[in-house]
């Protein structure tokens, strides 16, 4: 009678081990599935910034067309004298490093920040010229007027000393 019991509660030992095992196994399973999910949904979010910045350039693109078209058939004589064509300034995007603030910054208040485009806009363009791990410290930033100058305040003051 012993040894029954004996193997008995060696089998109720061993199944409760299993189920331990078991369990765990699950948690660890469930702990993935969370951290894909995230994933997904960072991508998904990622995807839809893009498709709005795109988007955003596009309506840009149509609107300086439109106003350049405008100027042209209102002063005919001033599109003959402004018809030069300059290249493309290219913006390189900011990696955060103290060498290339300056020059950064410079060439995007000279083509962004003071041009009448609305606020919106250049928080766009400015969340586009930044490397993501510079990016970071503005992502939790409204699309606002306000939130596009309290982005270059954080960056005025941490490009300077990055």
């Amino acid at each position: 009678m012993q040894e029954w019991g004996a193997d008995i509660d060696g089998e109720i030992d061993e199944t409760d081990n299993e189920m331990l095992f078991l369990s765990q196994y699950l948690q660890n399973v469930e702990m993935k599935s969370e951290n894909e999910n995230v994933k997904k949904k960072k991508i998904q979010l990622n995807e839809q910034r893009e498709e709005e910045l795109y988007l955003e350039k596009r309506k840009l693109e149509q609107q300086a067309n439109l106003g350049s078209n405008a100027e042209k058939a209102a002063n005919p004589e001033q599109a003959k004298v402004s018809s030069v064509k300059m290249p493309k300034l290219i913006i390189s995007k900011y990696d955060g490093s103290y060498e290339r603030w300056l020059s950064f910054w410079n060439k995007f208040k000279g083509e962004i920040d003071n041009t009448t485009l609305p606020a919106i806009t250049k928080f766009s363009y400015l969340k586009e010229l930044l490397e993501p791990k510079v990016c970071t410290e503005i992502d939790g930033l409204p699309f606002t007027v306000e939130g596009y100058t309290r982005a270059k305040n954080i960056l005025k003051t941490n490009g300077n000393t990055s």
